[in-house]
């Protein structure tokens, strides 16, 4: 097993922290996604204790990973901060009551309503990505005559050597400003002529699954020095550096690990010695971990609906879900370790693809994984480190429903997020009458 909050039964049974997942499908049914809340609470513990190596630094749950009331709810019990990308994860954020002065919001394409709402609601922080925000953040918050506090998205053309779809920090990107870049310079003449901007710093993030110590290294050393330059050109003392997050999680045995207490020491080290060197006052860090904190306290439990065996080609196990329910494998190739919940005694050794519901070719969770060889109908997959990105890009397609997330604390269980029904996918439609 990847992951110590999985265990297996005398009689081959898949159990999450001390709760059997075949009495969770039996209860609740599947598609079904399980959330062990003690492991996240364990992860984010783990965080706060690595990052007091910093002298002053502070923890933003990236909540694009999973969010939902119950979840930010969580993040306001142990006391961090939370990052959101949009309107939507900042108003679930609001009905949770997390202190908005904990909230930071970025984010690409920021529209005039989004921005207001955030000002309206005095958001902590927002995270400018383009010339226009600063524009249209001058102009929101002076009506209301509000001074708002943000930092600006800088793109330190690093490559960390993940997949191309999740590199965030490279120079052709949709994100931020460019270091060395004119758009730079724009940037930071328009923000000091913005009387109701305070400009606190500056926020990078390099991508997703990092697994190498020298790609932050190399990301701190490049900030810090991109820190020393607008501290000489343009006077501007950062307050706060954003170092973003990616910390990589294994999903496989053949994935690496990344220590992030090795990791922070290495960072504070380096952070000292540059701000010592160069008489510059130490930032506050702030760091957004949102993977690395509920990927592995998360399974997804399907039922098997049938395996169809084709000769001289390859063997598909048939599932009630699929890239509705998680769309990684067809986003990114995503590999999962999947086993069978209720056969974990017999050997994983015959090979299999494993195909979703949906109308569409490539609908598919995995290929080539090894589960037992005698798969049947209504045996249950579960498909191991699903907390992070499955539920919260779920989507409709084919008009299946979403699946509902339980919580799981020890060997009691609950429903966070209901299952949606049917009457949920014609909430918003419109009866046109007959002439």
């Amino acid at each position: 097993m990847l992951y110590e909050n999985l265990h297996i039964t005398n009689n081959g049974e898949l159990m999450i922290a001390d709760t059997s997942t075949l009495d969770l499908t039996k209860q609740y049914g599947t598609p079904l996604y399980v959330m062990d809340k003690q492991q996240i609470i364990k992860n984010i513990k783990m965080y706060k204790e690595a990052i007091t190596t910093f002298d002053n630094a502070q923890i933003l749950y990236a909540s694009k990973a999973c969010d939902f009331l119950a979840m930010f709810q969580l993040c306001k019990q142990e006391n961090i901060g939370v990052d959101v990308v949009s309107i939507g994860e900042l108003y679930t954020a609001i009905k949770a009551n997390i202190p908005v002065e904990h909230i930071y919001y970025h984010g690409n394409s920021k529209t005039y309503q989004e921005l207001e709402y955030a000002i309206q609601n005095k958001v902590g922080c927002i995270v400018i990505d383009a010339i226009e925000e600063i524009h249209m953040i001058q102009e929101i918050a002076s009506q209301y005559n509000y001074i708002q506090k943000a930092l600006l998205r800088i793109t330190p053309n690093i490559d960390p050597h993940t997949f191309d779809e999740v590199k965030t920090g490279v120079l052709d990107c949709k994100f931020g400003f460019a270091i060395g870049t004119e758009l730079i310079d724009t940037a930071i003449q328009e923000i000091q002529k913005s009387s109701n901007i305070d400009f606190v710093g500056f926020h990078c993030h390099i991508g997703s699954q990092i697994f190498e110590y020298d790609a932050y290294q190399k990301t701190m050393d490049i900030m810090l020095q991109f820190v020393k330059q607008m501290q000489e050109t343009y006077q501007i003392h950062t307050k706060e550096l954003n170092i973003g997050g990616g910390f990589g999680i294994p999903y496989t045995n053949e994935d690496s690990t990344i220590c992030i207490t090795t990791l922070f020491n290495q960072l504070a080290s380096q952070l000292q010695q540059f701000c010592q060197t160069h008489s510059i006052e130490i930032p506050k860090i702030l760091i957004e971990p949102g993977r690395s904190i509920v990927a592995n306290s998360g399974i997804t439990l399907y039922t098997i609906n049938g395996v169809k065996q084709i000769p001289n080609a390859r063997n598909y196990v048939n599932i009630d879900g699929g890239m509705t329910d998680n769309p990684r494998y067809a986003l990114y190739k995503s590999k999962y370790t999947i086993v069978c919940a209720n056969k974990m005694h017999q050997p994983h050794d015959s090979m299999y693809t494993i195909a979703g519901h949906c109308c569409e070719s490539g609908d598919l969770i995995a290929k080539d994984v090894y589960l037992p060889q005698n798969l049947q109908r209504n045996d249950t997959l579960a498909v191991l480190t699903t907390g992070a990105y499955n539920y919260s890009m779920s989507n409709n397609y084919n008009r299946f429903t979403k699946p509902a997330v339980i919580w799981v604390d020890g060997n009691k269980h609950q429903i966070v997020v209901h299952k949606e029904t049917l009457d949920d996918l014609l909430r918003n439609d419109v009866t046109i009458k007959e002439a």
